[in-house]
């Protein structure tokens, strides 16, 4: 523990490295690093149909098609799979694009009610003067007055 305490910090020799290459290098560099992010990202997604269709017993669902059944949504139990598609799509983002996604997203776990929310609480109703309620028809029976027939 003490050991990794003491040791470098990946993300500072990062940079010191960065600030060092040319721009050509800069520029080779981030070609050979989208070429193995790539390949690992069709790596990961391979091995994960393949565990798929070893756990049906059925053929392996095409990439990036939807996954049935309740682990999708609100509360699903993050897949180090699914983890790694979001780190990957995230990734591939310009840092005001991810801004945007990351602004995006708390927004909406504000908007949704009950325990998906940040805060755990349920979103308030709306007021009641920001409820717009038709008024009932006049000929129209009421739920307390039933419509009789005319013979």
């Amino acid at each position: 523990r003490q050991i990794e305490l003491g040791a470098p910090k990946f993300d500072d020799l990062k940079t010191k490295v960065w600030a060092e290459l040319t721009d050509p290098q800069r520029t080779a560099v981030e070609a050979r690093l989208a070429e193995f992010r790539e390949r690992q990202a069709k790596q990961r997604e391979d091995e994960y149909v393949k565990r798929r269709a070893g756990k049906n017993g059925s053929p392996p669902a095409a990439p990036g098609a939807a996954a049935p059944g309740p682990e999708r949504g609100p509360g699903a139990p993050l897949t180090a799979e699914r983890r790694d598609r979001l780190i990957r799509l995230f990734e591939h983002l310009s840092p005001q694009e991810q801004d945007q996604l990351l602004e995006r997203i708390e927004q909406r776990m504000k908007e949704r009610p009950g325990p998906g929310r940040p805060d755990g609480v349920a979103k308030p109703p709306p007021g009641v003067d920001q409820v717009k309620v038709p008024k009932p028809d006049e000929g129209a029976p009421s739920p307390s007055k039933p419509a009789t027939k005319d013979r």
